[in-house]
């Protein structure tokens, strides 16, 4: 028990986000860390790239261990489905590139 309610004085142990005794909300409660919203998480952030950035900033700044980590995995996911877009964007236009010059070359 490290604090006290400010509402009821009710005193406090540091986990907890809502006074036992009154309610009050003491602190923000982390974000979901449940097997499932990982996967969805994870399946966002190949899926629209942009997302993993933004899950990844809501679980790092809660600052927890297994928040962390979620938060820098969907950022390495985001990380790689954007390069795997730019690679596979670039492989199509040196592909669309080249059947065009080897049409070229035929005279049509």
């Amino acid at each position: 028990m490290d604090a006290f309610c400010s509402n009821c004085g009710v005193a406090l142990s540091v986990d907890v986000n809502f006074c036992p005794q009154c309610g009050k909300k003491i602190k923000e409660p982390g974000p979901s860390t449940d097997g499932m919203t990982q996967a969805r998480i994870y399946f966002l952030s190949f899926a629209i790239p942009g997302s993993g950035f933004w899950y990844g900033y809501q679980y790092l700044k809660h600052g927890g261990e297994r928040e962390k980590k979620i938060g820098y995995v969907a950022m390495g996911i985001t990380l790689a489905a954007i390069l795997i877009g730019v690679w596979s964007v670039a492989a199509f236009l040196n592909q669309l590139s080249q059947s065009l010059q080897s049409v070229q070359g035929i005279g049509i």
